[in-house]
């Protein structure tokens, strides 16, 4: 297993004479690589030349970009390269700096590498921000003098921080190279990549807000039939969408996963738009429905709702026996609704599973905890289980109904979400 700085110079690449990191955005086919647009400058597709480490998904493959994406003035790049089946490590951009915590720069400084070859990869700490350089860029101190040479070729490579978020790729010395004032550096922030991705209408990154996913969830663009008799509820839903645009849907999903104390759940990175799509269906129905505020008060949901995701597919009503009892951790209430993504649509009769043995809360004390890892799959058939599909089934199932209904049609639908769960 990698430790954290393996981690860390596996996802950098060598890029031409300088430096980049690879990342995963949601997108099915292609990677991007993030590096300073001063290191590809005046090349072609063809001329970039990409290499990896020995210990790198990519070594031994063919990696080409497909398409170059820069703002100049920004001085930021992404090079779009075809995905294949590499499994990276997926670091979470982030526009967040801590000063006095661990940060690292990686790259390929050239005294030790030759063009376009990856032999050696360095890593220099830091721990301290300046402050913001040239309106647009961050800078940056490292403890000590760190000389010229050992930095030219990490033009472009990563900084980041010690809990698997990236923060931006290194630009250049913040001093003239006649000064020799070494320790002060310029990063170019995520943020400045965020700038090039939505100029260019590119696929985002899966942790930004869940802005970026609004015109997905509850969507009926492909269906114009419902969506004329849906209106009014759809109207409605868009209220409480809009609560959600400051939301992480990353940290959002994290923390259901960590309040069950459990360590064995699929990350983030490997959730797909349309699983991050179903998540915010969810969040959404929790307000519209039951009226709880995930975004202002997740720990107010937890005892009543947790989310799971699935790595395969599964008819919900064998959740018992499909899902790992490690997976749904210790809850506080044994009356937990787990809400599962990342299976087909069943449809909304078939959407919820309902507890099939004796209520398991007997013989326990209040606000005792429930370790369903530890007490083993007999005691799963004692929750309800509901597919990630059935708060948009149910409106597919009653359109006609929802549209005729006289009254407060929202009214209507927390009675078909309620009514089953």
């Amino acid at each position: 297993m990698m430790n954290y700085q393996d981690e860390m110079k596996s996802v950098t690449v060598r890029v031409a004479n300088g430096s980049g990191v690879i990342i995963k955005p949601l997108a099915d086919d292609c990677f991007y690589i993030l590096t300073a647009y001063h290191v590809v400058k005046g090349k072609t597709v063809d001329e970039i030349i990409f290499d990896f480490l020995s210990t790198s998904p990519f070594t031994n493959k063919t990696v080409k970009a497909k398409r170059i994406i820069y703002n100049e003035e920004l001085d930021a790049a992404i090079l779009i390269v075809e995905k294949d089946d590499s499994e990276i490590v997926q670091f979470v951009p982030s526009n967040i700096r801590q000063n006095g915590a661990v940060h690292w720069h990686t790259g390929y400084p050239n005294n030790q590498n030759s063009y376009g070859k990856a032999n050696s990869c360095k890593l220099h700490d830091f721990n301290t921000w300046l402050g913001t350089y040239d309106h647009n860029f961050e800078e940056y101190k490292y403890p000590n003098h760190i000389k010229q040479e050992e930095l030219n070729g990490m033009s472009g490579g990563g900084i980041f921080d010690d809990n698997h978020h990236l923060l931006g790729v290194h630009m250049k010395l913040a001093a003239s190279e006649e000064k020799e004032q070494l320790g002060k550096n310029v990063m170019i922030p995520w943020s400045c990549f965020e700038r090039v991705i939505a100029e260019n209408g590119l696929p985002t990154i899966y942790q930004c807000n869940f802005e970026v996913f609004m015109n997905e969830m509850f969507n009926f663009d492909n269906n114009l039939g419902a969506k004329e008799k849906l209106k009014t509820l759809l109207m409605m839903m868009s209220h409480y969408r809009a609560g959600m645009l400051d939301l992480s849907p990353l940290q959002c999903y994290d923390a259901f996963q960590k309040s069950r104390k459990t360590n064995n759940y699929l990350l983030g990175s490997e959730l797909q738009k349309d699983d991050w799509v179903k998540f915010g269906e969810f969040i959404v129905a929790l307000k519209a429905v039951w009226g709880l505020d995930a975004a202002n008060n997740l720990d107010e949901v937890f005892p009543r709702f947790q989310y799971v995701q699935s790595e395969k597919d599964f008819d919900i009503y064998s959740a018992p026996s499909a899902l790992d009892p490690s997976v749904l951790g210790t809850v506080s209430d044994v009356n937990v609704v787990f809400v599962v993504g990342g299976i087909q649509s069943k449809g909304y009769k078939q959407d919820v599973r309902g507890k099939d043995i004796l209520d398991i809360a007997i013989g326990l004390e209040p606000k005792q905890e429930f370790n369903i890892a530890r007490n083993g799959r007999e005691n799963m058939g004692g929750f309800v289980y509901v597919n990630a599909h059935f708060f948009k089934d149910a409106m597919v199932a009653f359109t006609d109904e929802i549209r005729d209904y006289d009254g407060d049609k929202m009214e209507y639908y927390r009675n078909l979400i309620t009514s089953k769960i």
